[in-house]
């Protein structure tokens, strides 16, 4: 499996919208006719494709929040569910802690996402907090679960 960064912003609206992707990624406010993910800035907003070989099974996007805190948010293909989708995230995990100055890295899952949940506990992130009431996906509002994992390193156990 390998992770590299991705600049194509078709395939990343494409993968998005497929339909047993785009019901898990959005809320009520996003339509997906007017939909457009966010250009790659790099270091800002990267995206970073996984593959198995040469195929292609998805990406992980990454927001930097601050100099420590980036947030992740997981859109993978069928053929990178179950054990593979650990495998992909625990290696995107790695990626990000050793090429880029992320400390902190964090996602928000709903709380009817329950293989969200269980991919972000199988990778190592806790649940740090709970946003009551903060998302709203088919016309009913939901709680947001925070998760996250800080870096294992030098800076941290400084800290300490």
């Amino acid at each position: 499996m390998i992770i590299r960064e991705i600049y194509d912003i078709a395939l990343i609206e494409a993968t998005m919208k497929k339909p047993y992707i785009w019901p898990y990624i959005h809320d009520d406010l996003c339509n997906i006719d007017d939909f457009y993910p966010a250009q790659p800035i790099s270091g800002i907003i990267d995206y970073l494709g996984v593959f198995i070989k040469e195929e292609y099974c998805g990406f992980f996007m990454l927001v930097r929040e601050n100099f420590a805190t980036y947030e992740i948010h997981t859109i993978l293909e069928k053929n990178c569910r179950g054990e593979m989708a650990i495998k992909a995230a625990n290696l995107v995990i790695e990626w990000i802690f050793n090429n880029t100055q992320c400390i902190r890295l964090v996602t928000k899952i709903p709380e009817s996402n329950a293989c969200a949940e269980k991919l972000a506990s199988a990778c190592g992130m806790t649940i740090y907090g709970i946003n009551p009431d903060s998302f709203s996906i088919n016309g009913a509002i939901q709680t947001m679960k925070l998760y996250g994992i800080s870096k294992l390193g030098e800076l941290c156990q400084q800290q300490q």
